[in-house]
């Protein structure tokens, strides 16, 4: 007897690269041959929307250890809509008025994520769509793919969904200066995409940020020292090999705040931390290394087997 089909497609999410990451002719021919758009960065927790008839899933990017499925959210947000449509598909990022707004709900139990949208209003920022009407569109033009996600937006009739701030531009030097326009405001910054591409594609999703930040997964730590005996000195950071099952080491970095170094001391003796991931920021990164990593935050709602060795050190 055949399995029966899982009612929510495991699709994996595109990852969004940084711009320093690719050559000066990379970037001019992304330019030569699309039209190109800028559209903000919204500091948040990405998100599939799943619509099919009657039913709506959400899933993260994280993968559950017990099902090796994606982690779904449905049951954490109050009133999602339907759409009278065959599976449906969009890309979007659910967000409030600080990073930890969506955290604080997607990361609760049910009962305690619709209190806390009582008094928290979160949205989704809508800005690609990979299935519609039972139709797979991933390797569509984005500037057809974004046709769907009007429709969508407008049967939705959803005041939470909205389509992201986005402008045309004409060079690199137009992202630049709409990126820093965000940064004065204390925004994150912006994404580059060219109508051209495939959901897939190589530099289909370019982010523009103040510093460059990647996603490491931790590996290791070094002792502290001085007042710091006893605890957590500096993470070791790397990527993940798909190839053995490994990680493998690249840098290393201090662990954040006297708690976090309290945290993680706490994790490895319960030989947990290893294979989480985190977020970093650094200067540069090199054919090898990252420069002058600075550690930012736990990444939760992201697996070890999202960060290999391309989405750190970028093809040529």
């Amino acid at each position: 007897m055949m399995e029966q089909e899982y009612k929510v497609k495991q699709i994996w999410p595109a990852h969004a690269d940084h711009i320093s990451g690719y050559k000066q002719s990379f970037i001019n021919d992304l330019f030569k041959n699309n039209e190109v758009v800028v559209q903000r960065k919204y500091d948040g927790e990405r998100m599939l929307v799943h619509f099919n008839k009657n039913e709506t899933y959400c899933t993260s990017r994280r993968t559950s250890k017990k099902t090796g499925r994606y982690m779904e959210n449905q049951d954490k947000i109050m009133n999602l809509p339907h759409l009278n449509l065959g599976y449906t598909i969009i890309d979007c990022e659910f967000y409030g008025n600080t990073w930890s707004d969506a955290v604080g709900i997607l990361h609760s139990l049910p009962e305690r994520a619709y209190e806390l949208q009582k008094t928290t209003v979160v949205k989704f920022a809508v800005f690609d769509c990979l299935f519609f009407d039972g139709t797979d569109v991933r390797d569509q033009p984005y500037e057809v793919r974004l046709q769907y996600v009007h429709q969508i937006l407008n049967l939705l009739k959803d005041d939470r969904f909205h389509f992201v701030e986005q402008y045309k531009i004409n060079n690199i030097d137009e992202a630049m200066k709409i990126a820093k326009e965000y940064w004065s405001e204390g925004k994150e910054g912006v994404v580059m995409k060219p109508y051209g591409l495939g959901y897939y594609d190589k530099g289909m999703m370019l982010k523009i940020k103040r510093f460059e930040t990647l996603d490491v997964v931790v590996c290791g730590y070094q002792e502290g020292r001085g007042k710091y005996i006893g605890l957590v000195g500096a993470l070791y950071v790397g990527y993940w090999n798909p190839e053995d099952n490994s990680i493998a080491k690249i840098s290393k970095v201090n662990c954040g705040t006297d708690e976090d170094r309290k945290m993680w001391k706490q994790w490895f003796d319960e030989g947990v931390a290893i294979g989480k991931v985190i977020e970093v920021k650094c200067q540069e990164v090199t054919d090898k290394s990252l420069r002058h990593p600075v550690y930012m935050r736990l990444r939760d709602d992201k697996a070890k087997e999202m960060c290999t060795k391309d989405t750190i050190f970028k093809e040529e």
